[in-house]
């Protein structure tokens, strides 16, 4: 069931946002871009909408952080864990 789940979302996500010239995948969205604007002549044009796609992660990656610690990590082992391989690190 989640695979035709996450199927029937990236078909809406397609059908709905995909006239308006946006992608699901920022690399597959920005590189052409970048070509366009580097090689193609467009200029400044072809890179219109980059900004929300590297502006868009990394709202969404500090999100889903703080979401996952809320809901997942709320066990202090973890934290301790974390933190003993941060300041010292594997032997």
């Amino acid at each position: 069931m989640p695979p035709l789940g996450v199927g029937c979302i990236i078909f809406s996500i397609n059908v709905f946002f995909g006239n308006l010239g946006a992608g699901i995948n920022p690399a597959m969205a920005a590189a052409p871009r970048l070509v366009a604007a580097t090689f193609g002549g467009w200029g400044s044009a072809a890179l219109a909408g980059v900004r929300s796609y590297v502006f868009g992660a990394l709202v969404g990656g500090v999100l889903g952080a703080k979401l996952f610690r809320r809901m997942v990590a709320k066990d202090t082992a973890y934290d301790k864990v974390c933190s003993w391989i941060c300041a010292e690190g594997p032997r």
